[in-house]
């Protein structure tokens, strides 16, 4: 049993590398016969032909199968029911993965139980902020949890420098807008400022 089990968050904006990094690590994982369960929420259909949304898929279009599920306790019936036949096997899940992160309810208490009683490590990839740079979800809750923080960049759209930000082409104020380089490009700090007319100097502390 694993007494130790540890939680990997790996954050960033659009395009950033995000499930590439995901991808990468269930190749390795194949490679090394860990075995894993891979999640992602049913609302993220991006890049998915109708019907077939049981994938994980980055933007260059590299895929993996995994979990489709918009609640996160179907996952964790899962993982327990098999972690209690098969306690000590070299088939009982080593780690969860989850895509997108911040679409999922429950996020933090379903860590909590898989870390802590199931002990199974988890890693979860997702936004760290939405396209007003305000929190998405519970991802942010994890942090004081975390074994790891990985924080990735994009290129700005404009000028190729590091892009931290997401920024949202069309006029929607929804914070939940599924959608890819249609709907959102990555932007460094100076476009992202200027896109969105903010003024530092109207702020007080």
């Amino acid at each position: 049993m694993n007494d130790n089990s540890k939680l990997d968050i790996i954050l960033g904006p659009m395009f950033s590398g995000k499930t590439t990094k995901i991808l990468e690590i269930m190749d390795a994982f194949d490679r090394e016969n860990i075995k894993y369960i891979a999640v992602k929420p049913e609302i993220d259909d991006r890049y998915i032909e109708k019907n077939k949304n049981h994938y994980i898929v980055s933007h260059n279009l590299k895929k993996r199968e995994c979990k489709v599920t918009s609640n996160l306790n179907d996952v964790f019936q899962e993982v327990q029911k098999k972690k209690t036949i098969e306690p000590n096997q070299s088939d009982s899940f080593q780690y969860i993965i989850i895509d997108e992160g911040q679409f999922f309810e429950n996020l933090y208490n379903f860590c909590i139980l898989c870390l802590e009683k199931l002990k199974i490590n988890v890693i979860v990839t997702g936004l760290d902020g939405d396209y007003q740079r305000k929190p998405i979800g519970e991802i942010l809750k994890l942090l004081p949890i975390a074994n790891t923080i990985t924080k990735l960049s994009s290129k700005c759209h404009i000028c190729q420098k590091e892009a931290i930000f997401t920024h949202r082409l069309v006029e929607d104020s929804e914070q939940i807008l599924i959608g890819g380089s249609d709907i959102y490009v990555p932007l460094c700090r100076s476009h992202y400022v200027e896109k969105n007319k903010l003024l530092a100097c109207s702020l007080e502390f």
